[in-house]
């Protein structure tokens, strides 16, 4: 006798928003309908997830090893928003439990003719598989009823895999929507170092990176993603290559190890850099990652654009920001976002003021890196600022403007930067280039020499410009050099001096 629970076909039981969401997909998602394919194995407790990707024969295959289904428990699957009868946060293996919406199987539809599922439990016989006859659901201008359409499937016997759990989903068939995205429109028009410019299985590759919640590339991060899975590692292979998180700035500028708080918001988090432009320019500012998983583009949280004015060096900021408690209820049915709270607000706020005040360290560190690297290779002084302004005054001014608690990151500056020295070489001898002030009444108005020091007076009137100071400075340490040497007495100098001032008057600032 066939019992309700075995019953074929079965139905797709569904809430009704889930229609509102199908109809607003574009091509751009379609990452994002894979990426919940994956999550679902996630939570399954699976190690390794095998993406197989075909162009030609339009399929995508997505199998894990993870814990598997029975019948009951593909009921629940297929129960669009669906929740079991007790919401647990965390997986067997205390994994954080992503999923929440049961929408995940759902968001494949829009891209593929048909999805087949089979699946398997550990130490079992029984194969549990399903097709779904995804194009059904779009034939009509108005989407049909989603309970009008049957599933069909049913139970298979296998012994050679008895102590094996999976699940295999196949994905079968573009629509042209997935079709769009793999053959992108020539005429559109590219940005300059974007993934649009990547070829369609690189732009796959990259959107799953971002997203999925995988090991990183650079271990010295795997710190955040082990917090969400401690038992069990996580690695994603799509046509055999591993998939693994990018960073994309090898400098720490500022990180939080330790969990902090805003309200009930708990996270950690990361900014770095490469001290130039991120790119591509999609992987610059903040990835915010829920429970590990991606949650929209990244975010720069309005700076730069109507929050707080322009700032010259944020698209040289990259980071991620990892939620662990006090956001999964606000997170939207399609993941890539947040409803208000006032607590995100403050998040917001917290990471405006971060950004704004890193970019202002890297636009400091800039101007200082200019001042010392003009200071250092310019064999001629134009400008006695370059001297007289000492790097540890500069850095006070630095802090100050950005007026904000990121003491580490500006104690970094002031460690980069060690006193320099400029030196000239007159004559076959090198001096010590040093300024000074003193009043012009002095029998050496203009420079002195001292040992090996040459010290040139910041307040005489041809020095303080920046076209002819190197020739007026040569000339007179020239001067003085001949009344050191006796060519000149002491009264020739002087008249020199004044006359020199006389002629080139119209030169002093």
């Amino acid at each position: 006798m066939e019992t309700e629970k075995s019953k074929w076909p079965k139905q797709i039981s569904v809430d009704k928003r889930i229609v509102k969401i199908l109809s607003e997909q574009t091509y751009e998602n379609f990452p994002n309908a894979i990426k919940e394919i994956v999550t679902n194995s996630y939570d399954a407790d699976a190690t390794a997830v095998n993406i197989q990707l075909s162009l030609k024969n339009e399929n995508i295959t997505i199998e894990d090893n993870g814990k598997g289904m029975n019948e009951d428990e593909f009921n629940l699957y297929i129960r669009i928003a669906g929740q079991p009868s007790e919401r647990r946060e965390r997986s067997q293996s205390a994994r954080f439990i992503i999923g929440q919406f049961g929408v995940g199987f759902l968001s494949a539809f829009p891209f593929f003719k048909t999805f087949t599922i089979e699946t398997k439990k550990k130490n079992s016989n029984e194969i549990l598989y399903a097709s779904v006859p995804c194009y059904k659901y779009f034939l009509h201008e108005k989407v049909l009823d989603i309970t009008d359409i049957d599933i069909q499937g049913g139970t298979k016997f296998s012994q050679s895999r008895f102590s094996e759990s999976f699940t295999r989903v196949i994905l079968s068939g573009f629509t042209q929507i997935c079709t769009t995205f793999f053959h992108h429109p020539t005429n559109l028009k590219s940005r300059k170092n974007s993934i649009s410019n990547f070829d369609s299985i690189t732009k796959f590759k990259w959107k799953l990176c971002e997203d999925l919640p995988l090991e990183y590339e650079d271990t010295r991060f795997n710190f955040y993603s082990s917090i969400f899975s401690p038992h069990l590692p996580f690695k994603v292979f799509l046509n055999d290559e591993q998939l693994l998180r990018k960073v994309y700035g090898k400098i720490i500028l500022d990180e939080s190890r330790e969990i902090k708080q805003i309200g009930k918001i708990k996270f950690r988090y990361f900014i770095c850099t490469d001290k130039k432009s991120v790119t591509p320019y999609e992987a610059r500012y903040l990835k915010i990652r829920n429970l590990n998983i991606g949650v929209g583009e990244r975010t720069s949280f309005g700076l730069g654009t109507e929050v707080g004015g322009a700032r010259s060096r944020l698209h040289w900021l990259t980071g991620e920001i990892h939620l662990l408690e006090g956001l999964n209820e606000l997170i939207t049915v399609s993941r890539n976002g947040f409803n208000f709270h006032p607590d995100y607000e403050k998040l917001k706020d917290f990471f405006i003021k971060k950004l704004a005040a890193m970019s202002g360290v890297l636009e400091a560190e800039s101007e200082l890196t200019k001042f010392v690297e003009e200071s250092r290779q310019e064999t001629r002084i134009k400008n006695l600022k370059l001297l007289s302004s000492p790097i540890s005054k500069k850095i006070t001014e630095i802090e100050k403007s950005i007026n904000t608690d990121i003491s580490q990151s500006i104690d970094q500056l002031k460690n980069s930067y060690k006193p320099f020295q400029k030196k000239m070489s007159i004559k076959n001898k090198t001096y010590r280039v040093i300024v000074d002030n003193w009043n012009l009444d002095d029998q050496f108005p203009a420079v002195k020499i001292e040992g090996n020091e040459i010290i040139i007076n910041n307040l005489y009137p041809l020095f303080k410009g920046i076209k002819y100071t190197d020739l007026f400075i040569k000339f007179h340490i020239l001067l003085l050099l001949s009344y050191s040497d006796n060519v000149i007495n002491k009264n020739s100098y002087s008249i020199l001096i004044n006359e020199l001032l006389q002629i080139f008057d119209d030169y002093k600032k």
